[in-house]
């Protein structure tokens, strides 16, 4: 951490419980400090920067989680969409159609944005 404040591993176990406890007091009596403490340590940057990263790094690794299981969850759907109950094949049915049309739609913003990207670049590489 910066600005002078030595970085220790009592904030490390910090950040490890706020990523794990529903409320900063709980992740504070679980590191060992006073919620004022917790509290005081999440209005530093140094802290808050240290913490962003972790919640990035957790949240990243549970989208992979989600992405290896994308194919086993498709294919639950599409046997769904032939299972002989109406209901739960219009059911898989409308959930396909739904993510499909919302991952389409999610490729599109992000192409356009990869063009709008290209497009400053070299607006920028010009000037």
């Amino acid at each position: 951490m910066s600005g002078g404040k030595k970085y220790t591993t009592q904030h490390e176990q910090a950040i490890l419980c706020l990523l794990e406890a529903p409320t900063i007091d709980a992740a504070a009596k679980h590191a060992g400090i006073s919620p004022a403490t917790m509290t005081r340590w999440l209005k530093r940057e140094d802290f808050q920067l240290a913490y962003r990263a972790a919640r990035r790094t957790m949240f990243e690794s549970s989208l992979h989680r989600l992405q290896t299981l994308a194919g086993k969850a498709t294919d639950t759907l599409s046997k769904n969409l032939t299972c002989g109950k109406p209901s739960t094949e219009c059911r898989a049915a409308e959930a396909i159609l739904t993510h499909g049309k919302e991952a389409a739609l999610l490729l599109d913003t992000i192409e356009r944005l990869n063009e709008l990207e290209s497009l400053i670049a070299t607006k920028e590489a010009a000037s």
